[in-house]
């Protein structure tokens, strides 16, 4: 590799750990403000180290890797049709600025981004699984799944269950994705370069695709990871609205027992996952717009 991607390696590695850092601390310092019906004597520093030993408890850590990957299989797929259909949506409707048919076809959009995931999921369910009953309302599975009989009725039941859940974190990215890319776009169709391009007499697909989408991804990309936390944070909803059986669904019964331990645990996940996220976006900068690759002095 390269010292420029050595550079960028080691920026968002050390971005990485600070933002995981002060996560720790203050999920730490918001614990030491919870009322206890007999307060603790010991010294901070010792329950700090107490409370970072029961991250890795192993009663834990056994619970969130059997939910994770129920988690990464509903996220990864929503998140990519969310963000790829809400991009090139929105990119499409800011284009032509804001003429009456594009306000009109951009409310439904806005109306989408501002109601919260798990009330999208309520929707979907009442229509697809009470009214239609063409999928199931609630669980990963059937109870009554054979899982080593049947390779491809297993496949076809995982799917059918996941069909809505799916569908929910997915429908409320790409508003969220949407009305950010029409903004940047909007924007961009004004700028000088694309006015010139277009005086040049480019196609409208490269005046499109090279001079109003790729500009606007880095903004978008950007947005991608602040937008992420949203996504998870609904999906926490949406697993628990859905009786799915992941990360989410674990932190909301680990609520209601009061499993601290757990709860802890799973906050932690989250925080990583989020924080290397944002380290990768960050890492990916300079290969989505090279203007924000350092200058060599």
């Amino acid at each position: 590799m390269t010292p420029h991607v050595w550079r960028r390696l080691l920026l968002a590695a050390s971005h990485f750990c600070a933002v995981v850092l002060v996560a720790v601390l203050l999920n730490f310092l918001v614990e030491l403000t919870i009322p206890r019906g007999v307060p603790s004597r010991l010294p901070i520093a010792e329950r700090l180290a107490r409370y970072i030993a029961s991250l890795g408890d192993e009663r834990a850590r056994e619970t969130i890797l059997t939910a994770l990957p129920w988690t990464l299989a509903l996220l990864i797929p929503a998140t990519v049709v969310g963000f790829g259909v809400g991009t090139v949506l929105g990119a499409y409707l800011g284009r032509i600025r804001n003429s009456g048919l594009t306000t009109t076809a951009a409310l439904p959009l806005i109306v989408v981004a501002s109601v919260p995931a798990f009330l999208i999921g309520k929707v979907l369910t009442s229509i697809f699984a009470v009214q239609l009953k063409w999928f199931p309302g609630a669980a990963a599975f059937s109870p009554t799944l054979l899982w080593d009989r049947d390779q491809l009725a297993t496949a076809l039941d995982l799917a059918v269950h996941a069909v809505l859940p799916m569908a929910t974190i997915a429908i409320a990215g790409i508003g969220l994705f949407a009305v950010a890319m029409r903004g940047t776009v909007t924007m961009q169709v004004a700028d000088d370069h694309t006015v010139y391009a277009e005086s040049l007499g480019l196609r409208q697909r490269t005046l499109f695709w090279s001079h109003l989408v790729r500009p606007a991804l880095l903004p978008q990309v950007t947005n991608l990871g602040l937008v992420l936390a949203l996504v998870v944070t609904g999906a926490i909803l949406v697993e628990a609205n859905f009786s799915y059986p992941g990360l989410g669904y674990i932190l909301y019964r680990a609520i209601l027992t009061d499993d601290l331990v757990l709860m802890r645990s799973l906050t932690f996940v989250l925080v990583v996952g989020l924080a290397l996220t944002m380290a990768v976006v960050e890492f990916l900068y300079p290969w989505i717009d090279p203007r924000v690759r350092t200058v060599r002095s």
